[in-house]
Parts: structure tokens; sequence; C-alpha cells
């Protein structure tokens, strides 16, 4: 069986993303996945069997580790983002076949931005550099994305077509092992068993992920027709507490825990973070709140329609680096569209209150 190695030096969030082609490819190769620490440990919990070699912070020791896989004319490596220094990793690994999406305005998210347009002046020149340097192209199989609204989810499926394979979407994505939650979340849970459940993830990677209006919501969830919330408090950042006794407050948990909590949740609510494509890839409808992101790329898989977002800005997308002087694109959207959304949700499923 060949070996494929996949560069995957996103965030957690992403990895997730990357769930349904890693699954499927373990049918067709021998897979690594080059990978930061703490997607690491993350992909660990979930696919154990999958062969992890974490990536170091530095550049030139991410070049050394790489090297340590000893590739092959034979062997495979590929990456879903269009992205010159991983490609130039890849091209440096010594694989026979580089499969991805070369550094161009076709591939490459939001290219009119000015510091986008700066980095990708800056890939196309590096990878000018390493083909001068090194013979050979960075890749010997370039694709190009169909359009540049289209899902990530979508790349990964064109990567796959291009190995000769297609991704595993069927759901859940995750399976989490037997876990007894602690008795606090269990006798919260007992105390609901007939009720809808919404667990409510506060936490972003970064400011421009985080709505601020957690807090109010959960007191309009207080109010009639209460609902009853599960509220994870985000690892390092403050969490809104809760108004009454349907509301818990649950420290940061491990993977395990955090998986079986989400489980047990009829919706969940959230940023666009790496809750949300947790909760689509363990099958829970999930409202996501969307900031400087664009959902057309990083809606969570089969969720697409409970996404919440405004267009009050109009740098949005800004993917991360606000210049407005303060988070408009979060700031706008609304407790009654959130609240609404998950109403909604919930009268589908006939799980409304009245």
């Amino acid at each position: 069986m060949f070996r494929l190695v996949v560069f995957e030096l996103h965030h957690l969030g992403d990895a997730v993303l990357a769930l349904p082609f890693l699954r499927a490819a373990g049918s067709h190769f021998r897979v690594t996945i080059f990978c930061r620490p703490s997607v690491g440990g993350l992909l660990r919990e979930i696919l154990p069997d999958l062969e992890i070699l974490e990536a170091p912070e530095s550049w030139p020791s991410r070049l050394a580790a790489v090297r340590k896989l000893k590739l092959s004319a034979r062997d495979v490596v590929a990456c879903v983002w269009a992205d010159a220094r991983v490609h130039s990793l890849m091209r440096l690994s010594g694989a026979g076949q580089r499969v991805g999406f070369p550094m161009t305005r076709e591939n490459y998210y939001a290219p009119d931005l000015p510091w986008r347009r700066r980095r990708l002046q800056l890939g196309k020149f590096l990878s000018r550099i390493v083909q001068t340097l090194t013979p050979g192209p960075l890749l010997t199989r370039c694709l190009t994305r169909k359009s540049s609204s289209q899902s990530h989810l979508d790349c990964w499926t064109q990567l796959a077509a291009a190995l000769d394979f297609a991704p595993n979407f069927e759901r859940p994505w995750i399976t989490p092992r037997p876990l007894a939650l602690s008795e606090e979340v269990q006798r919260f849970l007992d105390a609901h068993r007939h009720e809808p459940i919404l667990l409510l993830h506060p936490g972003g990677r970064l400011p421009t992920k985080r709505w601020p209006k957690f807090q109010a919501l959960l007191e309009r969830l207080a109010s009639a027709p209460p609902l009853a919330a599960l509220i994870v408090a985000p690892p390092g950042e403050a969490a809104p507490h809760p108004c009454n006794e349907h509301q818990l407050l649950v420290s940061s948990p491990d993977w395990p825990t955090l998986f079986r909590m989400i489980q047990s949740a009829t919706v969940v609510v959230c940023n666009d973070s790496l809750a949300s494509h947790l909760a689509a890839a363990l099958g829970r409808p999930v409202v996501t709140i969307f900031g400087s992101g664009n959902p057309d790329w990083f809606a969570p898989y089969q969720n697409e329609d409970q996404v919440v977002a405004t267009n009050a800005c109009r740098f949005r997308p800004c993917i991360d680096r606000c210049v407005m002087p303060s988070v408009v694109c979060l700031e706008s959207v609304t407790v009654d569209r959130v609240e609404n959304q998950v109403r909604e949700i919930l009268e589908e499923s006939g799980l409304g209150r009245e």
C-alpha cells in the first residue's frame, strides 16, 4: 500500500473538515498527517489508528521533520490549501507525487484584500525560488477550485478525486468512546431529559470570531418559554454565567467529554469555530454565528442554512484582520436572530416549547 502524507498546518476546526477525506483515504493508502501539536491531540482522540507527525513551529524545523519521513518516488504528499510554503515542504520531502492547489488567485481565499494580495505575491516568489534551486515543479498534479465561493469541503472532494477515491461524508464523523459524564452534568441532563437542551459554546480562537452577546442570549432563554442550556466555558476565555436553574456552566472539558456533551444536546449554538464543526461532525444541528469569515467557505457541513451573519461591514470577509474601530460584523448580529434560528430548528424537529 502506497504512503500518503497529508499536510494540514491550519487549526482545529480545519482539521475536523479533513475527517471525511482522512477516513476514506485510509482504505487506499497508509496515511500520515503532518499537523500542529494541538491538532494532533484532537485527531488522536478521533482517529486513534492515524499516524501523526507533529509539525514544529518554525519552517526550517518543519523541513527537518519532513525529511525524517524518508519519502520516495512512490509516495504521495497532498495539501488542500494554496500555500507555497507547504508546497515547498512537499517538494523537498522526496515524494514523487505532489498533489494540491497552487498559489493562484483562483485558489487563494480573499485574494483582493491588500494583505492577502501581498501574501499571494510572496507565495509566487517563493515558488519560483524553490523551483530554481531544485529540479521539477512544486506540485506534480495541480488542481483549481471550480468556484471562488465553493466550500472548503469541496476542495477536499477535489483532492480525493485526484487520488482516485471519494471522501466519506456519512455522519457521524466522530464516534465518541463510552464515557461517564460528571455527576453535575448527568444530573442536569436527567432533570431535562424530556426537554430540548441547548449547548452554548462561546469560544473562538480570535476576538473577530467571538460574538459578544451570549450573556444576553442566556437572559432571553431564561424567560418564557425557558430553554435548558449547557454552557461550555472555553479555555482561557471568560464565559457567560447562568441566569437560572435551567442553565449550567461547565468548565473546559477534555475532548471525550466535549464530544459526549455535544452528542447529548438538541441544538448547539456557537461561533464560527471548532465547536461548530464538531457539532456538525457529530450530527447535531448547529447555529453558527459568523463574523469575519465567509460562510460559503467554512459553514459547518449540512448546517449552512442555520448560519447567522450580517453584511453590516463592507470589508467582510476580512479573514480576522479587522480594520474597523470595533468588530461590526459580530456586533450587528442580534440576539433575536440567533434565538429565532434556535426556536425554528426546535419547531421543525417537533421539540418547540409552548
